[in-house]
């Protein structure tokens, strides 16, 4: 008997994703938040304008993204890769940070390369609070249009999944700190 005409069903397939998240597809539903996101900025309804942002950039399939609405506020949570992003948009500012790791020990060469990779961000930095070294973005609400919101988040997560296992492999000074379970 040949193998390829065993007529038995197979197992069900398990549902595995290699590599980092990728947000390229994204559906008609969504289009319309980005596009009533753009509107809403324009009409200098925030609030309106980031949650639509949110619900454009939340995938149902991957539970990345949640959110809860307060009377002037939005307080988020994304997940890309091991780092969670907590951040809060109001009607005054933007605040997105995650925690990269412990630093039991703040020297010179651990200085250095958190300033140069400073540098090369755009939108987002490395921080030092207490003893944590965080990764951060903050803007303005008048300088935070949907589409910078969205690439300042974007450089965010994958730096801060990036960048973590980095530093860590690099300087044994630091400990992880706050791995989401994958």
């Amino acid at each position: 008997m040949c193998f390829l005409t065993l007529k038995t069903p197979l197992a069900k397939k398990p549902k595995i994703l290699f590599g980092r998240y990728s947000d390229a597809h994204k559906s008609d539903e969504q289009m319309k938040y980005w596009e009533q996101a753009e509107q809403f900025f324009e009409q200098k309804k925030y609030i309106d304008a980031y949650r639509q942002l949110l619900h454009f950039m939340s995938d149902e399939n991957q539970q990345n993204l949640s959110f809860r609405e307060g009377e002037n506020a939005i307080d988020f949570e994304l997940i890309q890769g091991s780092k969670k992003i907590t951040g809060s948009l109001t009607t005054k500012k933007i605040v997105a940070v995650t925690h990269i790791a412990k630093a039991n020990d703040l020297n010179v060469r651990l200085m250095r390369q958190l300033m140069e990779t400073n540098h090369k961000l755009h939108y987002s930095s490395f921080a030092l609070h207490e003893d944590l070294v965080v990764l951060r973005f903050t803007s303005s609400v008048l300088d935070g249009s949907p589409e910078k919101i969205y690439v300042a988040l974007k450089e965010l997560a994958i730096m801060a999944d990036k960048q973590d296992d980095l530093l860590l492999r690099d300087f044994s000074d630091l400990e992880a700190v706050e791995k989401v379970a994958v």
